[in-house]
């Protein structure tokens, strides 16, 4: 990437993304049960905004950082079922 390319992707970043990570962190506290959890989905968020937002084709920066937590909450919640499918089935043995 060169400098200008960055440079856009950050003046992008704090412009349609930046602003909108009150709201989400509000979001996120009132279904995830742990504010540690709440604080790292935050993190995780803003960091994939940066790194995989298309600046040209994300038109709503809001809608795209809460389409990433719900993604990350969807991968969490497959996790847990399988983690607790490998448990049950421990139990068995």
């Amino acid at each position: 990437m060169d400098v200008e390319s960055i440079r856009a992707r950050l003046d992008w970043f704090k412009q349609a993304i930046l602003p909108h990570e009150g709201a989400l962190r509000s979001r996120l506290r009132r279904v995830v049960s742990r504010s540690q959890d709440v604080d790292d989905l935050v993190a995780e968020c803003m960091t994939r905004a940066y790194a995989n937002g298309d600046i040209h084709r994300a038109h709503s920066g809001k809608a795209f950082l809460f389409q990433i937590a719900r993604n990350l909450l969807i991968d969490e919640a497959r996790r847990e079922k399988i983690v607790s499918l490998e448990l049950v089935a421990g139990l068995d043995v």
